[in-house]
This record gives structure tokens, C-alpha cells and sequence, in this order.
């Protein structure tokens, strides 16, 4: 398959099937009976933690693979992102603690709201908030402002040694980006109808998707750029 047409499906068409997979989903079961997709062990929660181990993998792949042929501070970022990648996952699957079934620590069972091992339900919602705030920030403007900016402003973007060509996408991440964002301002408007908890995960596990497509898109370019170098830059 052209590269360009397999990002196409994995870019646009794939996140539009998930979202309607997931509301089928949901008007199926109905809040009621959809526990098994929403429970810690469930597609929904194991499936986000997944895809964003593979980013981090995907991620420290690029940072060896092709490191020193990137601006030193490019460079360093897709190790910070491959490191955060990794936070997110084993946060998500709560070290594995679901699937292999040991007990949470007494410090956790305290202080966590879900008697978890993970940090982000610690004393309350609120660690939980802001790596989610950050996540809803950083992508669009990752994804969809920089893109825009760049393509709009430069003349040099994503051009041999233009720091563009090692750390932004174009278009393929956008649907994407754009699909989990619409769905937070939908889900404050109406919690019940939307399901709270369940669309919660759901974005989740698009962000995932969203973090792992990121990584895929650069290194493709990149691959690319190693063996011909005008698809690269096409």
C-alpha cells in the first residue's frame, strides 16, 4: 500500500470507525451493561495503555534510530515523549496491577480513590485533571497549530535540516486531534447522555491513538528520507 494512503487510513478513517464503534457500543449495552468495556481490564482502559507503550517504543526506536541526525534539541524531546509515553501507559494499566491481580501497596489503598498503584488518582481527581489538561493542550497545538503556522509561514518547513521535517506532522494526526477534542466540550454539555466515565476512556484511548500515530508519521518521513529522499519530501 502507498504510504500516503495507508497514514490516510490510519489518519482519518480508523478514529472516525472507533468513534462510531464506541457510540454503537454504548447505545447497545447502554451505561447499565457496559462495564466489561469501561472496567480496568476492559478494550477500552487496556487498550489506551497500549497504544501509547507502543508510542513510547515507537518513540525511543526514533530517538536511537535516527538521533543524530536530528537537532540536539529535537532530539531530546522524543526522548522526553517516549519517557511520558511510558508514564501514561503504565499509568493506565496501573503497573499491571489489574492484569497480573496483586494487591495495591498500603500507602495506595490510603490515599487513592480507587485503592489503585498509580499516581494519578492520588488525593482525589485532581493529578488525574492535569494530565489530562496537558494532553488536551499539547496535541492540538503539536498537531493542528504548528502544521498550519508552518505551512502558512515557511518557506523551509519540513525541508532537509529544518527542525519541522524531525518533530511535526501535516495532516495525519488532525482528525484525530480534532475528534477527542470535540468530545470533551460535548461531554460537559451533557455528562449523562454521553456517558460520563465511558466517553472519558474513550478519549483516552483516542489520545492514545493520536500519540502513537504522531511517532509513526515521523518515522516513516524519516525512514524515507534514508532511502529516497524525494518521497520524503513530497
Amino acid at each position: 500500500m502507498n504510504p500516503g494512503r495507508r497514514f490516510w487510513w490510519l489518519g482519518v478513517i480508523v478514529p472516525i470507525a472507533l468513534c462510531v464503534g464506541h457510540f454503537t457500543v454504548m447505545v447497545v449495552l447502554r451505561p447499565e451493561r457496559s462495564h466489561w468495556y469501561i472496567s480496568e481490564t476492559g478494550p477500552a482502559e487496556l487498550g489506551a495503555g497500549g497504544l501509547f507503550l507502543a508510542a513510547a517504543v515507537v518513540a525511543a526506536c526514533l530517538f536511537l534510530r535516527f538521533g543524530r541526525t536530528m537537532p540536539r534539541g529535537v532530539r531530546w524531546m522524543w526522548l522526553v515523549y517516549a519517557l511520558a509515553a511510558m508514564f501514561v501507559a503504565l499509568e493506565e494499566m496501573s503497573y499491571g496491577q489489574h492484569i497480573f491481580r496483586w494487591a495495591s501497596p498500603e500507602f495506595f489503598q490510603r490515599v487513592n480513590v480507587q485503592h489503585e498503584m498509580n499516581l494519578h488518582n492520588l488525593g482525589g481527581q485532581g493529578p488525574q485533571r492535569t494530565m489530562r489538561n496537558i494532553g488536551e493542550v499539547l496535541m492540538p497545538v503539536w498537531c493542528l497549530l504548528l502544521p498550519a503556522l508552518l505551512m502558512r509561514f515557511s518557506r523551509d518547513a519540513y525541508g532537509p535540516g529544518h527542525w519541522s521535517r524531525y518533530l511535526v506532522p501535516r495532516w495525519e494526526v488532525a482528525v484525530t486531534v480534532l475528534l477527542a477534542g470535540v468530545l470533551r466540550p460535548l461531554l460537559d454539555w451533557d455528562p449523562v447522555i454521553l456517558d460520563d466515565k465511558a466517553t472519558k476512556e474513550f478519549m483516552e484511548f483516542l489520545w492514545g491513538w493520536a500519540a502513537l500515530l504522531l511517532v509513526l508519521v515521523v518515522w516513516r518521513r524519516l525512514r524515507l528520507a534514508a532511502t529516497d529522499p524525494a518521497a520524503a519530501a513530497a
